[in-house]
């Protein structure tokens, strides 16, 4: 302490040059030696939400894995007993049953098709999508039914360019209005002869 009284002056010079000093070893401490540390910190910390979200992830993953398994075995099912694509011996004849299985699951949920066409059939790796567009009036509780039943039909179905119209409601509640919907919906073909 004797050796450090030398250094600084007496009086309010003095006084300035410790409380300088004092500052300068505060600052210099906080720059190398605080900061360094709550950067680290703040880069474990995120390294520590990563590896949790991380974990989330894989947990609902685990969680998930028997509904996938048992959705696999159903599908390793459906395609071992040929269920997968529409059945006929042409294009035109698995265009006509997928319009037959359209009507009939349209007619299991009470919906009258009112239009119906044909879209060209699209070559999709050695399958051909077989696409039908249909126009049809629905309440919501019945599209909602429909669509479900489309989802869990045998061959599976897709059904995309999925329109609802509902401006001309009526003074109905909501759930008893009905829709105007038009939409494509797909099944797969493969030619029998290839």
């Amino acid at each position: 302490m004797t050796s450090l009284r030398h250094l600084l002056s007496e009086g309010r010079a003095g006084r300035l040059s410790a409380i300088s000093m004092s500052v300068g070893i505060l600052l210099t401490a906080y720059l190398y030696v605080f900061m360094p540390l709550s950067n680290w910190f703040q880069s474990r910390q995120e390294q520590l939400v990563a590896k949790q979200a991380a974990i989330l992830h894989i947990s609902e993953v685990i969680r998930a894995t028997p509904k996938l398994q048992n959705q696999l075995s159903i599908s390793r099912g459906r395609a071992s007993d040929g269920t997968l694509l529409l059945t006929g011996d042409s294009d035109s004849a698995a265009a006509a049953n997928l319009q037959s299985l359209i009507k009939m699951i349209a007619m299991q949920n009470h919906i009258e098709l009112a239009n119906t066409s044909f879209v060209p059939d699209e070559s999709v790796n050695s399958l051909e999508k077989i696409t039908v567009e249909e126009s049809f009036s629905a309440t919501w509780p019945a599209l909602v039914r429909l669509l479900n039943a489309i989802n869990n039909a045998t061959p599976p179905l897709v059904v995309t360019d999925l329109t609802i119209d509902g401006s001309q409601q009526t003074q109905q509640s909501d759930v008893e209005t009905s829709l105007q919907i038009s939409c494509s919906i797909s099944g797969f073909w493969r030619d029998g002869s290839l």
